[in-house]
């Protein structure tokens, strides 16, 4: 498997300098709330979505995953290092129990209860096009959180293909109010026989406190899948 591992200030400090400059909402009047042509393909990504996510349908399944956890602080100097490697075993959506192959020595290296997340195409968000689109097979579609009264809305995009609508990437960005907490999603996506499976989830943070910026990083690398063929 091939694993997409993001580097904080490769990732984290651009989606923060795009926001705090104000360019995330800067699209050349291209945000549209009725634009037909961002709406259908929203409607066809989330139908083909749906009918195709591993995680939501009917089948029991296993996966081996690895999960790292870091933390760094405002130095960039690396204070926690942990890997931990499980095998979930599910029932659709429902994870039914798990194996520590490799125990975390960090309670804060822990599986999510869920690996359900928003759809961003069920949201009250405005989308738009990015202008530089070349019309190759792969189509990025920004959003905006919808709040007329907020500073620090939610921001983020998707990657589809744009032939057969499969989700690729899901990218959020989300500020707090303060300023004292932003969170980074990243979710990966590929195609499994004639599923969609998650292949790699990672999880951003950016804290403030007394002595400067912190950073924690939680990424979780699907390694292998088996099916239940029952």
């Amino acid at each position: 498997m091939a694993v997409h591992r993001i580097n904080l200030s490769a990732v984290i400090i651009p989606a923060l300098v795009i926001f705090m400059s104000g360019q995330a909402g800067n699209t050349n009047n291209s945000i549209s709330d009725t634009d037909p042509v961002i709406q259908y393909y929203l409607d066809q990504t989330g139908k083909i979505f749906g009918e195709h996510y591993l995680f939501g349908q009917n089948i029991k399944y296993s996966v081996e995953m690895r999960a790292i956890y870091e933390q760094t602080d405002y130095r960039g100097e690396m204070q926690k290092l942990d890997t931990a490697v499980y095998r979930m075993y599910c029932d659709g959506s429902r994870r039914d129990s798990t194996v520590i192959i490799d125990s975390a020595g960090a309670k804060e290296n822990s599986l999510p209860e869920t690996f359900d997340f928003p759809r961003p195409w069920n949201k009250d968000y405005q989308y738009y096009f990015y202008p530089n689109d070349t019309g190759a097979g792969l189509l990025a579609i920004g959003f905006v959180e919808k709040k007329a009264d907020s500073t620090a809305p939610i921001t983020g995009f998707i990657n589809i293909n744009r032939d057969d609508f499969y989700l690729i990437d899901i990218f959020y960005h989300d500020p707090s109010p303060q300023g004292l907490f932003r969170r980074s999603e990243r979710l990966h996506f590929r195609r499994l026989t004639d599923y969609i499976i998650l292949d790699f989830y990672s999880i951003q943070i950016i804290e403030r406190n007394l002595l400067g910026w912190r950073y924690f990083s939680c990424e979780f690398e699907f390694i292998e899948y088996q099916l239940n063929s029952d």
